[in-house]
């Protein structure tokens, strides 16, 4: 049997422990062969972001967004009404977003980013996820509230 987790925006997997406390794995995917029932659970870290508050003038706005890590969380809360519309990795395909959670790659390296967004639109999380040490993220931007539910 398989046993695999995928990470929800905001925690990066650790481990899977099984029930009597033993640390089994680091992978996140493993086999296993039981003959009997077993119980596994997988532990996370949250990624913890740094909260920018900006005030943006202009309909598309570049950050320069260094990666410390191979998941760094870059959080955004808009002000003066604006609204997020669109991701842009460096010179990439802009990406248009149309719910809460999603990802977007830049297409030409493994650099991705997850994000959650809220439901107007008016703060955003970005998960960035590469080997990059440095790359520019494009938001374009709306003066109208977005419905994301």
């Amino acid at each position: 049997v398989t046993i695999a987790v995928t990470e929800n925006v905001g925690y990066r997997f650790k481990y899977w422990q099984d029930s009597t406390g033993q640390q089994v794995s680091t992978d996140k995917s493993f086999t296993i062969t039981a003959s009997q029932s077993q119980t596994y659970t997988a532990y996370f870290d949250e990624v913890k972001a740094n909260f920018v508050t900006s005030n943006f003038g202009s309909e598309i706005n570049t950050q320069s967004v260094s990666v410390t890590d191979t998941i760094t969380a870059y959080a955004v809360t808009f002000v003066e009404q604006k609204y997020v519309t669109s991701i842009q990795i460096g010179n990439g395909e802009v990406f248009q977003i149309k719910n809460q959670l999603g990802s977007v790659s830049d297409g030409t390296t493994s650099t991705a980013i997850r994000y959650t967004v809220n439901e107007t639109g008016s703060e955003i999380l970005l998960e960035i996820i590469g080997i990059k040490t440095s790359l520019d993220i494009n938001l374009g931007f709306s003066s109208t509230p977005q419905n994301y539910k």
